[in-house]
């Protein structure tokens, strides 16, 4: 038993931590297509592949495992990256915002293309990303290892399985 213990703790915390990277669509039909098919919300990130903050976002900020925001997106968004040197099908949702920084991001519903349920611009802390995305998707339905079941993986997890294998609680 004290040899399968670290495993099991490992399994908890890793299972989400290793998952696919995510992928961007890279233009607007394409993005609404899967999002209608997937049944999904569109998450839009326009911004530069050049740009410090675009790339904390797209790559550190959306893969984040803790809280979990790459299982989150998996689940409920279609992902779409549009560059703002190259196309302008970004324009439509930065209307009103007059100078901003990058990353525009917003949240679309594929039905209604053309708007956007929320929107933002520059860098956020994951937790505030993921609080942002939980109230326009909801939680997401199965995150593996989350015991306590608040929608994230953390300590707290752990110790409830551990204390289940050890025998300190029932459940």
């Amino acid at each position: 038993m004290k040899r399968l213990i670290p495993f099991i703790v490992f399994l908890c915390v890793a299972s989400n931590a290793y998952g696919g990277t995510l992928v961007w669509k890279t233009s607007k039909a394409e993005a609404v297509s899967a999002a209608i098919s997937g049944g999904k919300k569109i998450l839009l990130l326009a911004g530069r592949e050049t740009c410090g903050n675009c790339s904390y976002m797209k790559n550190t900020v959306s893969e984040s495992t803790s809280p979990p925001i790459q299982s989150l997106i998996q689940e409920k968004f279609v992902l779409w990256f549009c560059d703002v040197d190259s196309s302008t099908e970004w324009n439509t949702y930065a209307i009103g915002l007059g100078s901003f920084y990058l990353p525009l991001i917003c949240c679309i519903d594929p039905n209604n293309p053309d708007n956007y349920l929320d929107r933002t611009t520059g860098v956020q802390s994951p937790d505030e990303f993921y609080a942002r995305l939980l109230a326009i998707a909801g939680p997401p339905q199965d995150l593996k290892g989350d015991f306590d079941g608040n929608g994230r993986l953390g300590l707290e997890d752990v110790i409830g399985i551990l204390q289940i294998l050890s025998g300190i609680r029932s459940k």
